[in-house]
């Protein structure tokens, strides 16, 4: 697979945002008619951009949406403004067109093909219902009867749910609920959960927003669970014994994260589907329907092998064709960890840095590394962006800024793992020493006093524009 990198707008703890690379244009070979004839050009059903949720933002086995998942939700705003046609530009006129959705969950390659089936088109049903405000979907998943999308033994809500919906939205209330109070209670949890940058709720309309247009009563081209079929990432052979052995499988589970994922495509502008000829089987029906779109060699493509496989190295993992079409360019479909994003600030002094480096340092004290910083804005409060994934440095590690002011310490002798838990737990009293004591160093020279115009913060997350999220 292409390096993506470029496309990605953002990228939380609990998900990614990005574009897909340009389609080249249709070249079409024509001839001249002798009478009134004519062929019908169809075109293909083009993903445009893509929208991940990860497992870390539903409960464990579960479909239920955790608070936190407005994070990623808000960047999901983001992208659909993106890439929504305006008006006056392309098409002229008119009101803006919005890329119309598709919703696929996926599951783990562990348990049973059926269960991870129903599992994961109950987390997609669980996204759509968030986006359209459909509360009795809601009440499906919460109720296990089946309507819209499979029951699910282990799916069960209960009250936990329903404590921690009122938790997030400051709800006193306790006991049992009735379906009418939960409904309600649905309805101003979706709220706060599908948000934008204002902070303001969105929606998306059924009709308009998605690919099958509510065609189908049941979401068949608007949510579908893939079960198992697709995993981003395998175990070799060994591993897998290796993780089964295990009577805690809290190690396999942590391996296996990347697979356990909701995926929002979005598509050209303008597209549309005939429900009744879309490939997918509906949520709330078993696999049977997955397998007639295997390639034909699809139970060896997701099975383990020798060694540990991933989907952007040979895009062999998938067994749905139809959705390895979709999505074999997409920047969602990778088992990548986030690039840790830091930013500097010069937001009190008159003065701007025009640039800033990150200088990286290993153990010997040997600079390695410098990462360039990227002006995000050209006001006052100047933004610099620094991307770096902390697995790529030496351990132990240094850090310093380098500005035309001087040289900085920021942090180190440490870990890299030290250093991206510094960051996810910034202290800002603490200025610009994040973790490591660079005074212990034997005759070690005296840090100028950072200037105080700059403030660090850690930003993991990112909008399309570049300006950090806040």
């Amino acid at each position: 697979m292409p390096d993506t990198s470029d496309l990605v707008f953002s990228v939380t703890e609990g998900g990614t945002s990005a574009a897909h690379p340009p389609i080249p244009p249709l070249r079409v070979v024509v001839g001249p008619a002798t009478g009134a004839e004519s062929n019908l050009l169809r075109f293909a059903i083009v993903a445009i951009a893509c929208w991940r949720i990860g497992d870390v933002r539903f409960h464990f086995d579960s479909s239920f949406v955790v608070p936190e998942a407005r994070t990623e939700f808000q960047t999901l705003s983001r992208l659909i403004e993106d890439r929504t046609e305006k008006p006056g530009i392309n098409p002229p006129g008119g009101k803006p067109k919005a890329p119309p959705l598709s919703i696929y969950g996926h599951a783990d390659p562990t348990g049973n093909d059926e269960y991870n089936k129903a599992l994961s088109g109950r987390r997609a049903a669980a996204i759509y219902a968030v986006l359209t405000r459909k509360a009795e979907i809601w009440e499906d998943l919460f109720s296990n009867t089946g309507r819209f999308a499979q029951p699910a033994a282990g799916d069960q809500w209960g009250d936990a749910v329903i404590r921690v919906m009122r938790g997030a939205l400051g709800k006193t209330e306790q006991g049992k609920t009735t379906a009418a109070q939960r409904r309600l209670l649905f309805l101003e949890y979706m709220d706060f959960l599908c948000i934008d940058d204002r902070l303001t709720p969105f929606r998306i309309d059924s009709r308009e927003g998605f690919l099958g247009a509510q065609g189908d009563a049941f979401g068949k081209g608007d949510y579908q669970g893939c079960s198992e079929f697709n995993p981003i990432l395998l175990f070799s052979r060994a591993d897998k014994q290796k993780f089964d052995q295990q009577k805690d499988h809290a190690d396999r589970d942590a391996a296996n994260a990347p697979n356990r994922r909701v995926v929002v495509l979005l598509f050209r502008p303008g597209s549309k589907i005939t429900p009744s000829r879309w490939p997918c089987p509906r949520a709330k029906e078993p696999t049977a329907g997955c397998r007639k779109r295997f390639f034909s060699d699809g139970d060896k493509r997701r099975s383990n092998g020798d060694a540990q496989r991933e989907f952007k190295d040979k895009e062999d993992t998938f067994a749905c064709r139809f959705y390895q079409r979709l999505t074999r360019r997409s920047p969602c479909e990778r088992a990548d960890k986030p690039p840790l994003i830091v930013t500097r600030f010069d937001t009190l002094s008159e003065k701007r840095d025009t640039t800033v480096e990150l200088v990286v340092f290993d153990g010997t004290d040997k600079e390695v590394r410098i990462i360039p910083g990227e002006r995000a804005t050209d006001t006052r409060n100047g933004i610099f962006l620094f991307r770096f994934d902390p697995s790529d440095l030496p351990d132990p590690v240094r850090l310093e800024w380098r500005t035309a002011d001087g040289v900085f310490h920021l942090a180190g002798p440490c870990s890299p793992a030290e250093l991206r838990d510094a960051l996810a737990k910034l202290d800002l009293d603490k200025g610009h020493q994040l973790v490591g004591d660079r005074g212990k160093d034997e005759d070690p020279p005296t840090p100028p006093t950072p200037p105080s115009d700059d403030v660090l913060v850690n930003a993991i997350t990112e909008s399309a524009d570049g300006e950090p999220a806040a």
